[in-house]
This record gives structure tokens, sequence and C-alpha cells, in this order.
């Protein structure tokens, strides 16, 4: 199945689209202006532009993500947790992983 991952931060959106093998199909990463809601329906319609119609499993996360994942009936996932399971799925062969964010870097 074709994944789609979609991160609301604080000033970005962030859209992912990996393959059933897990290999990135597309991506965009654009400032939202704080209009976040216009910013994730263009970056879908720029999607559904570029690609047509597609069967996907779809995740929201992030800081303004829980939202929007309710009022798309999308399932959210804490970030942290998704970065992990990201982590853990493509990066085995890493013993450690650091997070240089910018929330990270706060701490």
């Amino acid at each position: 199945m074709i994944k789609i991952g979609i991160d609301v931060g604080s000033t970005t959106v962030k859209l992912l689209i990996l393959d059933e093998n897990n290999k990135i199909m597309y991506s965009r990463y654009e400032r939202h202006m704080s209009n976040v809601f216009e910013k994730v329906g263009e970056l879908l319609q720029q999607l559904l532009d570029e690609k047509g119609d597609m069967e996907v499993e779809a995740v929201i996360t992030g800081s303004g993500g829980l939202s929007l994942a309710k009022l798309f009936g999308i399932r959210f996932e804490q970030e942290v947790i998704a970065c992990s399971e990201a982590v853990q799925t493509l990066t085995r062969r890493f013993s450690r992983f650091f997070d240089g964010g910018r929330e990270s870097r706060r701490a």
C-alpha cells in the first residue's frame, strides 16, 4: 500500500509519499504562513494533479496536525513516535539517532 505522511509544524507543512517498498515517490516542504488548511489543501491538490487518483494509507503528525486529522478523519500519530518508527524502519544499521530539529535543540 502507498503511504502518505503529512507533518504540520509551527511554520511548515511536509508531505511525503512512500511506495510499497518504502521508497520516496513524492515529497514537498513548504511554509504555511499560518494558513495550515489552505496550504495542506494546495499541496494535496498538486499531488492529485501530478500523480492522479491513488489509494493511500494516510497519517498526520506535528504540532498543528491534530485538528486537521480530526477534520479529515485521518489517523494522527504523535511526532516523537512517528520519528521513532521511521528510524527503526528505515535506518536499522544505526545504533543511535539524533534528531537535530529546532524543537530538539531548545532543550
